[in-house]
């Protein structure tokens, strides 16, 4: 059985989102939003009081003052820190909880929505951008959750679903990409849970914000930071008043294990700028290389025909481990690149996928498959006799097919600038398609760092070189000679 992880006070406000705050002293009163300082409503409570932390240019309205309804007033006293028990938390729409690894923050949300549907009969979808079955979801964690509270008896645990007994609470599972219209029924939801918050794209936010409209619905937000420009990260900040924006990080973990410890420990004495992104929660830049301008790939909906083309591969350095899911691997890519007679380059296809070896050689067979012989296949061959003979397996079970294969020579860098001169010059298309998004960002924060992903430039890089060969020296090749 896995253990429980209970919540830390970072956590609460997703627990119980309204609480009036409370002082040692058992006085009444309201406390600010910087926690230090209380105001007294004259002895009677108002129906309505909000914090004034600055008004601009004016001396009346000092830093403290309240205002009920259109009236703004004074009496604001400062309280010792130590006398405030709980400084409160009024409700807000949207819960933000983002940071680096091993902050347990899928364990907490999922904890909190199995307190909260045993509460009252709400609805609460949980959603992510990409679903493409039930294992992508949270409905394991979930189940696994209730189980670990000991409340397999007040939940009924279906295949696609999850209903509390005692309530009639559900949980609801969707993907929001390839969902939005099945999305915009899910009005009556009071708690949207957004796993994975990052990856959900603009397009998204706009059909399932508004969705969620029930009266004091709540949308909970919960990602590891990745690009400083990504659309959740800009657009779901502490500027908000309708916004708890709380960053966590494996030290607000309580149940952290040591193998992790030692992992974020190894990582900041070894790297700390790294560090600092995976385990600290810091967004990178965008372009620290300047590489790639990703903004300069033109999505188009059709790839023109009568192009030749070609997929390039890059296998996983690391492989998947199911028994440590918080290890970040490799992925294994296959980016499909084609060439007009005019000259521009079209990406039409890539595959992205994280899998043990046997898995990623079905997926290469079945992608050659599906390609066709008119498609050439181009392999990366690792340096050694042990990359020859997986090169002479591929060759050999791929019979029949156009296949190349080369070793890999320079810096990541040197690889990926012929390509990212024809993308930075605006020459390279994108058929639209899921995987999009995905191959922008890595694009995007591409500069060559190690340990960076880099897989999706090392295989779009190694399509466009082959493209760029003669015809007669890719028969040569082929024959041998």
């Amino acid at each position: 059985m896995k253990p429980l992880i209970l919540p830390n006070a970072k956590f609460v406000p997703l627990f119980k989102p309204s609480r009036p705050p409370a002082l040692s002293t058992g006085a009444p009163a309201m406390i600010a939003a910087d926690h230090k300082t209380v105001v007294y409503p004259n002895g009677t409570p108002q129906e309505r009081l909000e914090w004034v932390i600055q008004v601009e240019e004016s001396e009346i309205y000092r830093a403290g003052a309240y205002r009920v309804g259109d009236e703004y007033f004074e009496g604001a006293t400062p309280v010792p820190p130590d006398l405030i028990v709980d400084p409160g938390h009024s409700r807000t729409r949207y819960y933000v909880y983002r940071g680096g690894r091993g902050g347990a923050k899928s364990h907490q949300f999922a904890t909190a929505a199995i307190m909260r549907a045993m509460t009252e009969k709400i609805t609460i979808l949980c959603c992510r951008e990409v679903q493409s079955s039930m294992a992508d979801s949270v409905h394991k964690l979930i189940s696994e959750k209730i189980t670990v509270l000991g409340l397999d008896d007040h939940f009924e645990v279906l295949v696609n679903a999850i209903r509390c007994k005692l309530t009639g609470s559900e949980f609801a599972f969707r993907g929001l990409r390839h969902n939005l219209l099945d999305i915009k029924s899910f009005e009556g939801a009071a708690i949207c849970w957004v796993e994975e918050a990052v990856n959900v794209t603009e397009e998204s936010w706009d059909v399932l914000d508004p969705t969620i409209r029930l009266e004091g619905s709540e949308i909970w937000i919960s990602y590891n930071t990745d690009l400083e420009d990504d659309y959740t990260y800009v657009n779901f900040t502490g500027d908000d008043f309708d916004v708890t924006l709380v960053e966590v990080s494996y030290l607000d973990n309580p149940m952290l294990s040591v193998t992790m410890l030692k992992q974020a420990e190894k990582m900041k004495r070894t790297n700390p700028k790294k560090y600092d992104h995976i385990w600290g929660g810091k967004a990178r830049k965008a372009r620290e290389g300047g590489v790639f301008l990703s903004e300069k790939v033109n999505i188009i909906d059709v790839a023109p025909a009568g192009m030749r083309m070609v997929r390039g591969w890059d296998f996983a350095g690391t492989e998947f481990n199911p028994r440590q899911p918080n290890k970040e691997p490799d992925w294994t890519i296959g980016a499909r690149m084609g060439r007009t007679e005019g000259g521009r380059f079209v990406v039409d296809h890539v595959l992205r996928m994280r899998g043990m070896p046997h898995e990623v050689e079905e997926a290469l067979m079945r992608t050659t498959a599906n390609d066709g012989s008119e498609v050439e296949q181009d392999l990366p061959q690792d340096p050694g006799q042990a990359g020859k003979h997986q090169v002479q397996y591929f060759v050999s079970k791929l019979a029949g097919y156009v296949i190349h294969f080369s070793t890999e020579s320079g810096s990541k860098v040197t690889r990926a600038e012929p390509f990212a001169s024809q993308v930075n010059a605006g020459n390279v298309d994108f058929v639209r398609g899921p995987w999009n998004d995905a191959v922008l960002k890595v694009l995007a924060g591409f500069d060559g760092t190690p340990g960076n992903w880099d897989d999706d430039v090392d295989a779009l890089g190694r399509a466009f070189r082959r493209l760029l060969e003669p015809q007669e020296m890719q028969m040569l090749r082929v024959m041998g000679l």
